[in-house]
């Protein structure tokens, strides 16, 4: 239960677009531009954040690590990066059909589909080790 819940919550702060509560305060734009403006800090914080979803959704869909198992967590990253993109566009007012803006969504849902990759290595790795301990 507290796995789905935190599954949830993740879901919802991946969602969440961050950058839109730039326009209430100056002192806010300032402190996010400084922490997220370098683009090394925008990929890593995508590639934990989706490494975490792929975990999360392995454990709460009690995937096997096959390829459906695999194909599923991934599907399921594609989509929450597709909405999270269209958010961030929508919230910051860009035109999603532009060339730049798709180039950018593309790049950031390819760095997702990577973080859930990751997640996926993770949670397998934790796996065979929890296997061999009771083997």
């Amino acid at each position: 239960m507290r796995t789905r819940l935190g599954l949830i919550l993740w879901l919802l702060g991946l969602l969440f677009p961050l950058a839109w509560l730039r326009q209430f305060s100056t002192a806010y734009r300032r402190s996010f531009d400084v922490i997220f403006g370098p683009e090394w800090v925008h990929v890593i914080l995508h590639v934990a954040l989706y490494a975490v979803l792929g975990i999360l959704l392995g454990r709460v869909l009690r995937i096997s690590l096959d390829r459906g198992g695999i194909l599923l967590v991934l599907a399921i990253v594609f989509g929450t990066g597709i909405l999270q993109e269209f958010f961030q566009l929508f919230s910051q007012g860009i035109d999603p059909f532009m060339r730049t803006a798709q180039a950018r969504a593309g790049f950031d849902l390819g760095v997702d589909l990577a973080g859930g990759l990751l997640g996926l290595g993770v949670l397998a790795l934790y796996k065979n080790k929890l296997a061999r301990l009771f083997a």
